[in-house]
């Protein structure tokens, strides 16, 4: 993105929730060991016996840090680049699940045109993915429309229909495609999945706030959904 001229990008911008309360109620360190699981999950991987996610690819996912504020990019061009974003979107939030307060993210993931360079990103892809984040993603969840799985099955219909429907999304109830981190974590982490399961019972026995029992609420009707 050296040129001064818009790239397309597959691009997540993602909010951490109660952030504020993290720093009115955290001291510096322990607020640096929540952005310390913000990297990237893997040098490479093995999808199946053909695919991969390449070193290249991997160089090329970026990561700008705003606050509260998190987002992901990547170029489309880069061989499976986007299963390479949205496994670090749920690897990033399930590592947030294992802090001794769990940190919930709230996102959107777009198919769009940016500028980066250093320290500058801009762009009506940006944009479109932090009005997703704000308006349509609702819950702790992070969500993309089929139109950007549409753009990435150009390359490869079988294999990422296949590998991205079975292992990382599922389809909302409002026809959402929602990041599935826990499914995903039920299978990487049982200790952490149960001890997550307990907190969302805890939560809804305890709090009265309707905005916190919202949010648990639809993560238990998640929960009820997953695969065994």
């Amino acid at each position: 993105m050296d040129n001064r001229e818009y790239a397309k990008c597959y691009i997540a911008f993602l909010d951490m929730l109660g952030f504020k309360n993290i720093i009115s109620q955290s001291i510096c360190e322990d607020i640096c060991t929540v952005f310390d699981n913000i990297k990237k999950p893997f040098s490479s991987a093995q999808l199946d016996e053909e695919h991969l996610i390449t070193e290249d690819t991997i160089k090329a996912l970026n990561i700008k840090v705003m606050s509260d504020s998190i987002c992901f990019y990547i170029e489309v061009k880069h061989a499976n680049a986007l299963i390479a974003l949205l496994t670090s979107c749920a690897m990033f939030q399930m590592n947030l699940l294992k802090l001794p307060t769990p940190v919930l993210l709230r996102g959107g993931v777009v198919c769009g045109d940016m500028y980066a360079k250093q320290d500058v990103i801009f762009g009506p892809g940006l944009t479109y993915a932090y009005l997703m984040e704000e308006h349509n993603a609702k819950y702790p969840r992070i969500i993309l429309t089929n139109e950007v799985l549409s753009y990435a099955r150009q390359e490869d219909d079988t294999f990422l229909t296949t590998f991205i429907d079975s292992n990382i999304i599922f389809r909302d109830f409002d026809a959402f495609y929602t990041l599935n981190y826990l499914q995903m974590l039920s299978r990487s982490d049982r200790k952490c999945f149960r001890g997550f399961r307990q907190k969302i019972e805890q939560t809804l026995d305890t709090t009265t706030d309707e905005s916190i029992r919202e949010k648990y609420l639809y993560l238990e009707k998640i929960l009820k959904n997953l695969k065994p």
